[in-house]
């Protein structure tokens, strides 16, 4: 009898620490769109221990933020969100794609590569990513989602830009993909062709085999929110409900004229008044 109890108990473990993450990706969203005013969406993947991880959360309302619009519609998890620089990898990703057909048309003298215009950005993703986002080569971003955007403007009034235009071995060679990541040095030393070095803000956790995305409807001077809820205060609070780590309560701390790069400052929650 104590051994079928014992047996029940390690299945029902894992249930429990799944709900429990689910619920801190929820109060984290909470958190982030209470904060920043913005909407978010989040999404954790991967497996800890015996416990598979997948699972969404959404906060906030996608028709309002930065103290504009309306704030009548939810977000919701089934949320479309348009990219902001992240489009670059996929950009770079693509003219190394045409680039190498290029090269090796020329080597062969067969067909002409295919026009930037009718390249289809699809094919510089892979498996998920390709199937669950969507593509834009021209017109305004609200007539492929609902979502609106607000941009935080270091110099006069923060503004709406929900109709701005979009424009034109794996995905890349090993090549290319040295070109894409070689940081060089100076001021801009994390800034590859099209890739960032986001270490700092890390998405991906090795160490403890999940990944953490976040979208928020905003672009703000300090663009501190993304860092916040992934790497800070996401992060933190997965790891409080796998058992894995203390409760702590956490914020990204951007100094004053940077953007993005910033350090997780944490205190014990327990200690806390």
């Amino acid at each position: 009898m104590m051994g079928r109890l014992l047996l029940i108990g390690a299945l029902l473990a894992p249930v429990a620490a799944a709900a429990d993450v689910a619920a801190a990706l929820k109060s984290t969203c909470e958190g982030v769109a209470k904060k920043y005013d913005v909407s978010c969406s989040m999404a954790l993947y991967g497996r800890s221990g015996g416990t598979t991880l997948d699972a969404t959360s959404s906060a906030g309302f996608i028709d309002g933020g930065l103290g504009l619009g309306t704030k009548a519609v939810p977000a919701s998890d089934d949320d479309v969100y348009v990219y902001g620089s992240i489009t670059k990898m996929f950009t770079a990703s693509a003219i190394y794609q045409l680039a190498r057909e290029a090269a090796s048309a020329s080597a062969t003298r067969s067909h002409p590569y295919e026009a930037w215009k009718a390249f289809d950005q699809a094919a510089a993703a892979k498996g998920t990513l390709s199937k669950a986002s969507k593509f834009v080569d021209a017109g305004p971003c609200d007539a492929f989602t609902p979502v609106k955007g607000f941009m935080e403007q270091r110099r006069g009034p923060t503004i709406e830009v929900s109709d701005a235009l979009y424009g034109l071995e794996g995905i890349v060679t090993n090549a290319s993909l040295a070109d894409m990541t070689y940081w060089g040095d100076g001021r801009f030393a994390w800034y590859g062709a099209g890739t960032f070095d986001l270490a700092f803000s890390a998405t991906y956790f090795p160490d403890y085999g999940f990944t953490l995305a976040v979208a928020t409807n905003a672009e703000m001077e300090a663009q501190a929110q993304p860092g916040d809820a992934r790497a800070c205060v996401g992060f933190h609070a997965v790891l409080a409900a796998l058992g894995l780590g203390p409760a702590l309560e956490c914020a990204f701390v951007v100094p004053r004229g940077r953007r993005f790069m910033g350090t997780c400052e944490c205190k014990n929650a327990t200690a806390l008044p």
